[in-house]
This record gives C-alpha cells, sequence and structure tokens, in this order.
C-alpha cells in the first residue's frame, strides 16, 4: 500500500470520514453527524482510516463487544473502489485485530448487496443465517434487511450471541426490537 497509511482516526480527519460515510450509505445506516463525531470518545469505538497523501480515501469503524469486534461501516472512496483497495485494506486491518470480525450486509436479492457478499467471501467471511431488519438511526419507516457475515479471524466465534450484542451494544434495543 505505497504512499497510503492505515491509522487510527484523529478528530481533525473526522469530517472527510463523516463525508465519505455520508456519501457511501443512506441517511438510516449512519448517525447524524454530531452523534457520529461523539462517537470517537467512545472507548469500545474505533474508526481506523487508509489515507493516501494524506487525504481519507477508506474507513472501517468498528465496536468491540464481548468476544468479537462488529464493523458497523466499511467504505472506499468511490473513484477507489474496484482495484483491489478495499481488499488491501480489510486484510492489514485484520492483521492488527485480536477478534473475530461480523459485519453486517444487506440481505437483498440484488446485484450489488450480491456482489458485496462475494466480496467478503473471497476475504475469507462466512454469511450466516442471521438476518433481521437494522434499526434506522433516524427512526424513518425505511426497512433495510441485513444478514450477518463473519470472520474468524482465528478465533472462536459464539454465533448466537452475535445478534443480541449487535442490539444490546449498537441499536440500544432489546431482543423483541423495543428500545432499552
Amino acid at each position: 500500500m505505497d504512499n497510503l497509511t492505515l491509522t487510527k482516526i484523529e478528530k481533525e480527519d473526522f469530517e472527510q470520514l463523516f463525508l465519505l460515510m455520508s456519501s457511501a450509505f443512506p441517511p438510516e445506516e449512519y448517525r447524524p453527524k454530531e452523534k457520529q463525531l461523539a462517537l470517537l470518545d467512545d472507548d469500545d469505538y474505533c474508526a481506523t482510516v487508509l489515507k493516501e497523501n494524506g487525504k481519507v480515501v477508506a474507513f472501517i469503524a468498528v465496536w468491540r463487544l464481548k468476544g468479537f469486534a462488529f464493523a458497523e461501516h466499511f467504505a472506499v472512496e468511490k473513484e477507489k473502489r474496484n482495484n483491489g483497495l478495499g481488499s488491501k485494506f480489510l486484510k492489514e486491518y485484520l492483521k492488527s485485530l485480536p477478534l473475530p470480525l461480523v459485519l453486517e450486509v444487506e440481505n437483498l436479492d440484488d446485484e450489488i448487496p450480491k456482489r458485496r457478499i462475494d466480496f467478503y467471501k473471497r476475504l475469507g467471511f462466512i454469511e450466516t443465517d442471521i438476518c433481521y431488519d437494522q434499526p434506522n438511526f433516524h427512526n424513518s419507516d425505511k426497512i433495510i434487511p441485513l444478514k450477518i457475515m463473519f470472520h474468524p479471524n482465528g478465533h472462536e466465534l459464539d454465533i448466537k450471541t452475535v445478534k443480541d450484542e449487535i442490539f444490546k451494544n449498537i441499536y440500544k434495543r432489546a431482543k423483541n426490537g423495543e428500545r432499552i
């Protein structure tokens, strides 16, 4: 990854990260800007950025949960996609992670979600049968059907606890979907 650096985000890079996040995800899939910025002070949350000549070109935002890490967001700048950068970044990131990595993918029968699932499978992620509708961050009526995938990363994962941990710690919801 010549002239590219992988580092924990600094607050001065947040604007670039948020711009990339808002261009890569629909609004229901990320928090309002001020809430997203506040996460940088949470010890269980860490955003790692990939910079090219000082500019954020990719990032992964991860929560450390009980027995695994949860990638809430992973994005590569649109102009940098489809050239192997995302694969290189994720492989490097996994080397630094001492836990299995869990993530959500859209559970839709469309080309883009299928390509995304294939991308993760090529990197060693395993598809599960854990599916749910994402509680969105803006309380709109838009439903986002998701499926869990994970990379064991050389460790055991108790897959039965994954959804409960995500709902309790990320979405702040009980098993039945009610706010906690």
